[in-house]
């Protein structure tokens, strides 16, 4: 782990103990190891009542093999998602975030790319995209730069979109203290590498 990211969860323990929870849940699902998961109908009513308190925010892409839930074996009410093509931010994510840090108390903030991404195999592709997949293409393009390989690209916008997170969150949230960590989820073997270095 890097100096500033050891720093930043030293003055955010909560960011450290939610980053923990990430891991072995994403063990557990890598070994298969299936175990019963706060989703009944109690679970339901409580949260209903209660409210939710989700541990983690999570940026992913849109792409159906990439369930944050079933990855990190979490159950309702423990993860706050959002979703986008390439992973990438626009202003619902950036209002979501913005919500899950000031609403709900969420401290880690994790932007997760995967392999076999389309988004990034389109921008690598140099295929002209159209419409609002251009605005896909120009943000990963940004974040990856002349980089042509291709799982080395996948990393670098997961970086990418992770930095300008993390710089919106302290624009909106100057008053919390968040850790904003990128990650890479293999869709073979179900493994996430969270880039701490």
């Amino acid at each position: 782990m890097n100096q500033k990211l050891r720093e930043a969860f030293a003055r955010c323990p909560e960011a450290a103990e939610a980053l923990e929870k990430l891991k072995a849940g994403n063990a557990r699902f890598v070994a298969g190891k299936t175990q019963e998961l706060p989703r009944d109908s109690a679970r339901r009513e409580s949260l209903a009542r209660e409210g939710q308190y989700p541990y983690a925010f999570l940026l992913t892409c849109s792409d159906s093999r990439v369930v944050p839930e079933f990855i990190f074996s979490a159950g309702l009410g423990e993860l706050f998602v959002t979703r986008a093509a390439g992973n990438v931010l626009g202003t619902s994510i950036l209002a979501s975030a913005q919500y899950a840090a000031q609403d709900l108390g969420a401290k880690l903030f994790v932007v997760l790319g995967h392999s076999q991404c389309g988004g990034v195999k389109a921008t690598l592709s140099g295929e002209e995209l159209s419409g609002a997949l251009a605005h896909m293409g120009q943000r990963i393009r940004a974040g990856i730069g002349r980089e042509t390989d291709y799982l080395r690209a996948v990393e670098l916008n997961a970086r990418a979109e992770a930095a300008d997170l993390a710089a919106r969150l302290l624009e909106y949230c100057p008053e919390q203290t968040l850790v904003v960590v990128p990650a890479v989820y293999d869709i073979e073997t179900g493994s996430v590498r969270f880039l701490e270095d």
